[in-house]
């Protein structure tokens, strides 16, 4: 007999044994027939009796079950490892656990249970009387819910895979990944907040950039090579390195709109108070107190002061101007009318002017000036040839020349001679004073001839065909006006001359090597006109058959004309010889 027969048998004896009176005041007082117990199989409330009890209620089980119905209608009891307690819609099932010293625990589902299981743990232990962040715990239903708890759309447990981390209660966290950086030279980077645990990942940054800054944003806008004693200027896009220059004391020039450069000329570093800047030898300047203005071969020095309200006064010397001429001016402004005398060695004083005087002698060399009474009241008297004119019969001597003739034209006489006239043909001098252009004026370069009554035209230009030439025929000077290679222009002879065709053999579908003949002036323009020399019907190749004769192809190429002799019949030929006359007229 089980453990569960030998606890209901033993419960049955002891309620035979207490309920002896009721007992014996039922059907069950005595002895029972086979296969009966004490019962009430009535359906309502009644003393019970002997009942026949369901087949197997009394027959051993399997170890591990009980005695159940886990259907959800009536049916004859059963062993069961899985009992279930209750009817969905009907009774709510639930198991009470009695304290050992007082109160009942009771476990049961909600009213709309699902099909939860419900895992125990594997070790002992107690469940909690309360719960903490994020579980909750219902402590009169014991329902544990985690309302802030992160599930699956499919109601599964959530779990993490790293750095996403999920606890046990529910908790999802994340373990930070740090943010790196390697700064670039020109350009770093300043991490804020918690870098070492920013991100999901590791992640790294390098700096730089590709390309050049441009100027907006501080940059060159180009790559650019250092050079010693160079200058960075601008080329209106980028910046630049003017090359530094291996003479010291160039110093840069503008180049307008265009890249600087140095100056050939050298600068002084200082200059002294007192001093100005001046070339004393070519490219070199330097500050001194003794300029020095000219160069001797080139341009005389001197300088130029301009007046407070208008005109100048410029200060040079002689084209020769000697050797350590040196001028040292007095020490004060001199007194009124005197002048500045020097002592013949450059120094120079203030000494009172020496006043008026009176002319005792005049005299005058040279042809036809002469000075009366030179020492008391001078005269001057010009004598000369009536109707001549005054010349220079040398550089310094005056005289009158002959008595130049009526009406005629004075040429001169060369060196050492005054002009004379000449005589003009007649109406030579009436032409001469005609303006030109008018009749009977004389023709100049470029100016209208007129309509002379003869003349020879060998060597006139600019003659129009239309209206200077006469005797022309119908359209000739209108074709005369056309350009060259026009339609209705007159025809022009480029070349002409005479081509020898070969006599090799031409094989069927081939031309033979092309005939090039020189004709200067052709172009490739221009169209090649050719006729045989003599009658080429009796000449091999060129014979007219059925089956087909030699062709020949003229075509102009640059001062040449070239003719090809093609075989166009189904066998080889080899033509007789043969030459052509061909002109190329434009």
């Amino acid at each position: 007999m089980t453990r569960l027969s030998k606890i209901i048998a033993a419960g049955l004896v002891a309620a035979f044994l207490w309920a002896g009176p009721a007992l014996a005041q039922s059907g069950c007082s005595g002895q029972f027939g086979a296969g009966k117990i004490c019962g009430n199989a009535s359906g309502s409330t009644g003393l019970p009796g002997p009942i026949t009890p369901t087949p197997g209620i009394l027959a051993p089980i399997a170890g591990g079950t009980v005695i159940g119905n886990p259907t959800s209608a009536t049916a004859a009891p059963q062993a069961t490892p899985t009992p279930i307690l209750g009817i969905p819609g009907t009774t709510l099932g639930s198991m009470g656990f009695a304290g050992n010293t007082s109160g009942t625990a009771t476990v049961r589902p909600q009213a709309v249970a699902g099909t939860p299981t419900l895992l125990l743990p594997n070790t002992s232990g107690t469940f909690a009387a309360g719960a903490t962040g994020p579980l909750a715990l219902d402590l009169n239903t014991g329902v544990l819910t985690c309302p802030t708890c992160v599930t699956s759309s499919g109601g599964g447990a959530i779990t993490g895979t790293p750095p996403i981390n999920v606890s046990a209660a529910g908790v999802v966290s994340v373990t930070g990944s740090a943010l790196t950086k390697v700064d670039d030279t020109n350009v770093t980077l300043t991490l804020g907040g918690a870098p070492n645990t920013a991100l999901l990942g590791a992640t790294s940054l390098t700096l730089g950039w590709t390309g050049q800054l441009g100027l907006t944003r501080g940059g060159t806008g180009a790559s650019l090579t250092a050079s010693n004693g160079g200058l960075v200027y601008s080329n209106g896009s980028s910046l630049a390195i003017l090359a530094g220059t291996a003479t010291a004391g160039q110093i840069p020039r503008s180049g307008a709109n265009a890249a600087p450069s140095w100056s050939t000329a050298t600068y002084p570093s200082t200059a002294a108070a007192g001093t100005i800047l001046n070339a004393g030898t070519a490219n070199v300047i330097s500050a001194t107190a003794q300029p020095t203005l000219g160069a001797n071969g080139g341009t005389g020095g001197q300088f130029t002061l301009n007046g407070s309200t208008s005109g100048s006064a410029t200060l040079r010397v002689g084209a020769a101007a000697g050797t350590g001429t040196i001028f040292q001016l007095p020490p004060d402004n001199g007194t009124n009318t005197y002048v500045l005398q020097t002592n013949g060695s450059g120094v120079t004083s203030w000494v009172a002017s020496a006043g008026g005087g009176t002319v005792t002698s005049v005299g005058w060399t040279g042809g036809i000036v002469s000075v009366g009474t030179p020492t008391t009241t001078p005269a001057f008297t010009v004598a000369g040839t009536s109707g001549g004119v005054v010349c220079f019969t040398s550089t310094s001597t005056w005289a009158s020349s002959a008595l130049l003739a009526s009406n005629a034209i004075l040429t001169g006489g060369g060196a050492g001679a005054c002009p004379a006239s000449n005589t003009t043909g007649t109406g030579v001098l009436t032409a001469l004073g005609i303006n030109v252009g008018s009749a009977g004026a004389f023709v100049t370069f470029n100016g209208a001839l007129g309509t002379p009554s003869s003349g020879t035209l060998s060597n006139a230009t600019g003659l129009p065909v239309s209206t200077g030439i006469s005797g022309l025929g119908t359209g000739i000077a209108t074709a005369l006006a056309v350009n060259t290679g026009s339609a209705g222009a007159p025809a022009i002879l480029i070349a002409k001359g005479t081509s020898a065709l070969g006599t090799g053999a031409i094989s069927s579908a081939t031309c033979a090597t092309v005939v090039t003949t020189a004709a200067t002036g052709v172009a490739t323009t221009d169209t090649v006109n050719a006729s045989f020399n003599g009658d080429p019907t009796a000449v091999t190749g060129y014979v007219p058959l059925t089956t087909g004769m030699l062709t020949i192809v003229a075509y102009p190429s640059a001062n040449n004309v070239n003719f090809k002799v093609c075989n166009n019949t189904a066998a080889s030929i080899t033509p007789g010889a043969i030459t052509l006359n061909w002109v190329v007229v434009r």
